[in-house]
């Protein structure tokens, strides 16, 4: 079904595809990794990187949501891509990530866009994570 988006009207070619991983994400700082100076739930393996210019980085294992979206605007197709890591993009605990995931897989490309695949839509389409698929 086609759905108004700030940049016209879209429709899904397909549902999204999404899926949990844990991974390694690099930060520039690990307040938000740490409770009362431990690691939280699901953070492991942490560790401090030095880049030859004298930059500093902080990698660890970290559950991240992986979001892959098909979508036909103007008659053209485009692909976004994002992801969302635990303890940071306002995801506080696991569950909220486990929400999510269940909420974008739950977008039937039948039906119009759910408001957070629709934010998605209006935040990346043309920006960073989006790809246009027809050349």
């Amino acid at each position: 079904m086609t759905t108004t988006t700030d940049y016209g009207d879209c429709t899904l070619t397909q549902s999204p595809h999404v899926y949990i991983k844990t991974v390694v994400q690099r930060f520039s700082e690990t307040n938000h990794l740490f409770t009362n100076g431990l690691l939280k739930d699901h953070v492991s393996e942490l560790e401090t990187e030095t880049y030859n210019y004298g930059g500093v980085a902080f990698k660890c294992l970290i559950p991240t949501l992986f979001l892959e979206l098909v979508y036909e605007m103007d008659g053209t197709l485009f692909l976004i891509t994002k992801e969302w890591s635990l303890y940071e993009d306002d995801v506080e605990t696991y569950e909220k990530l486990e929400n999510l995931k269940n909420i974008f897989w739950s977008q039937d490309p039948k039906e119009e866009l759910n408001q957070e695949i629709l934010d998605v839509v209006n935040c990346c389409h043309n920006g960073y994570g989006c790809e246009c698929v027809d050349y």
